[in-house]
């Protein structure tokens, strides 16, 4: 920093030197508390970030979970649905032999030359 107040006819050139030399001094530590604040924002930054992967990891395994039974349910819906109607395909069937065979019982005996 340059002193604009300081003439070196009115103060001297060693009081100049010295004020530069704690004028550096200053600068210096102004230089390490901001990279020491800077690597503590860092380390903070780096466990916010790791929470937050954490926390999408998490999220993306319970979604894949949540995905994975939705698909179970949406096919064991279909498998009962199709059950169902082979089920009933079966029961049709069935009324419509039951309904033959009681037809032709109910046939007069036909009669034999």
């Amino acid at each position: 920093m340059e002193v604009s107040w300081l003439f070196s006819d009115r103060h001297g050139d060693e009081v100049i030197a010295i004020l530069r030399d704690v004028d550096q001094h200053e600068h210096e530590k102004r230089v390490e508390v901001k990279r020491a604040n800077a690597e503590k924002r860092k380390v903070a930054t780096m466990a916010r970030q790791q929470e937050r992967r954490r926390q999408q990891e998490e999220e993306r395994l319970a979604s894949k979970a949540e995905r994975d039974r939705l698909w179970e349910e949406k096919h064991a819906t279909m498998e009962r649905a199709r059950e169902e109607k082979r089920a009933t395909r079966e029961w049709a069937r069935q009324e419509k032999d039951t309904k033959k065979h009681q037809k032709e019982n109910l046939k007069p005996p036909s009669k034999q030359p």
